[in-house]
């Protein structure tokens, strides 16, 4: 059973087993409903912005590459699947703006990990990402070629209009 276990010689203190776990996973699961309060607060006062939506989702993704480092670095998975999913996820939020979608995977392992084998969950986010990247970009690039036909003219005139370019 988890605990509190001091280290040899040092005498620091470190918490072992499914009590530090679950609480770790506990306490950012309290997290989202924080994570909400600023925008909320920033709409109802009229100070929301795009700045502040961007800024929003820096600090989303640099508290997950925070707690996955967490897991590698306690070696619930590998580095190498850690980075490996990070980047999966900034695939993903770099056009789940301009798509408009998200599969909203990206902290399954938060919440899911008590039950499931983080290895396996590290594993399976990836592909999900992935394939919400390629959808996303088919998505874009659907939207974009409506735009470029309702246009008409020749490909370097509808191109530039529809890109908003000066042709």
């Amino acid at each position: 059973m988890g605990g509190i276990r001091r280290e040899r010689g040092g005498g620091r203190r470190r918490r072992d087993g499914p009590i530090g776990l679950g609480g770790g996973a506990r306490f950012d699961g309290a997290r989202p409903s924080a994570d909400g309060i600023d925008g909320g607060i920033a709409r109802k006062y009229g100070l929301a912005s795009d700045a502040g939506r961007r800024l929003d989702t820096l600090l989303d993704r640099l508290s997950e590459a925070a707690i996955f480092a967490g897991f590698a670095w306690g070696g619930i998975v590998s580095w190498r699947l850690v980075l490996v999913a990070l980047a999966a996820i900034l695939l993903m939020t770099s056009i789940a703006d301009r798509s408009k979608l998200d599969p909203g995977v990206k902290r399954f392992a938060l919440y899911f990990g008590m039950w499931v084998p983080y290895p396996l969950i590290f594993q399976r986010d990836l592909p999900v990402n992935l394939a919400g990247y390629v959808i996303g970009l088919l998505i874009i690039d659907c939207r974009f070629q409506v735009k470029m036909d309702a246009l008409a003219g020749d490909l370097d005139t509808v191109a530039s209009r529809a890109a908003g370019l000066a042709p």
